[in-house]
């Protein structure tokens, strides 16, 4: 009895075992069916895209399925490492590109954060540095560049010519969306230069048409009185020829203060220094406004110049000299004082010119060298000069 119930249990043992095996061997191969259809299919992706990068082809014989999703993921990585440093390449020079710029660059996303900003726009907003993702409204408190972030953040570029309350400060600003990304991108450019070349252009036509056009006047009328028979007045003649003498000497002053500027500008105009005594100048540029300061009672003074002597450009020096002196009288109330002094200094001899007219007002001095610039431009009118 115990042999047969052995036996028995061999047997159940045995076919138990040959039905576990045979399961086992059936989830095995469906196991493995479905594992190697997704590694199958994971090595056609990476053979494709790695044929894409590489001139070889991994279809070699005689290699597997590991050997060649190996080889694939070695053609990717080195693939990839290109990509990164091309992306560095050029994100170097992107910002090689923004820190170049003499425009400030600015942009933000869709909700209004600041999320690049370069060298030129941290000198506009004159500040040391912005940290990215803080809001547009705590760097910019212009109303019109804030409105036109919102306008190009909704869709549309704009573009602006903004003008400062003081008017010293001229802005074009360019907006544009970002394209896909949320948010826009703007570019500041000053063209407050731009803008005061543009001005001192058209201060120079309307000051240029104003001098020429009176000495011309005038020697017109003078001439065709002259044409008319006054040339043969002898009371009369000699005045007209005067005033025309008079008045072509002016028209010849202003061109040569015209060409003297185009000589400056283009550093054309050669000094030429010599030893010179300083009292010569001085008289010479006296003399030239002598008849002026004769005519409004304008007492002229000068001190410290006797003895010294200057290397200097003659023209040049009598020039500046002229100038002076002549917006000193000229400005100065009748009955008014003009003085010309120099100190002597270490390798170096100081004049000055001084009177007690109006002068300058203080918010004016710092355009006292801006061309054609005038503070009274009604007073100016009748007085003449470039």
């Amino acid at each position: 009895t115990v042999d047969s119930t052995v036996k028995k249990m061999r047997i159940f043992i045995l076919v138990a075992a040959a039905l576990g095996l045979a399961l086992a061997i059936f989830m095995s191969l469906l196991a493995s069916q479905l594992l190697s259809r997704r590694l199958r299919n994971l090595l056609g992706r990476a053979r494709r895209m790695a044929d894409r990068h590489g001139e070889l082809s991994l279809r070699q014989p005689g290699a597997d399925e590991i050997t060649v999703l190996h080889r694939s993921l070695d053609r990717l990585g080195e693939a990839l490492e290109g990509i990164v440093a091309t992306l560095a390449h050029e994100r170097d020079r992107f910002a090689a590109v923004l820190d170049g710029m003499k425009e400030a660059v600015i942009a933000v996303d869709g909700e209004q954060r600041v999320t690049l900003v370069n060298p030129a726009a941290l000198e506009f907003l004159e500040v040391s540095a912005v940290e990215l993702g803080t809001p547009l409204e705590a760097v910019i408190t212009s109303p019109e560049i804030l409105e036109a972030f919102e306008t190009a953040i909704g869709g549309q570029g704009t573009e602006l010519d903004i003008v400062a309350r003081d008017d010293t400060r001229h802005v074009l600003c360019r907006a544009a969306p970002s394209g896909s990304v949320a948010g826009c991108i703007m570019v500041l450019h000053d063209v407050t230069r731009l803008k005061r070349l543009e001005r001192m252009r058209r201060d120079f036509v309307a000051n240029v048409s104003h001098e020429l056009r009176t000495p011309v006047s005038v020697i017109r009328i003078n001439a065709e009185a002259l044409a008319d028979g006054a040339i043969s007045d002898p009371a009369t003649g000699p005045r007209f020829v005067s005033a025309l003498l008079r008045n072509a000497e002016r028209l010849s002053d202003l061109i040569s203060d015209l060409l003297d500027i185009s000589r400056i500008e283009s550093g054309l105009y050669q000094m030429e220094p010599d030893l010179i005594d300083l009292v010569d100048s001085v008289s010479h540029a006296t003399e030239s406004i002598d008849e002026l300061a004769k005519k409004k009672d304008i007492k002229v003074s000068i001190s410290g110049v006797d003895g010294v002597k200057v290397s200097a450009d003659l023209r040049a020096l009598q020039h500046v000299l002229i100038n002076l002196l002549q917006n000193a009288v000229r400005y100065t109330q009748d009955g008014g004082k003009v003085s010309i002094s120099a100190e002597r200094g270490i390798g170096i001899v100081r004049i000055e010119i001084s009177d007690n007219g109006p002068g300058i007002p203080d918010k004016y001095h710092k355009r006292i060298f801006e061309r054609f610039f005038r503070v009274d431009k009604g007073r100016s009118t009748h007085m003449g000069g470039t």
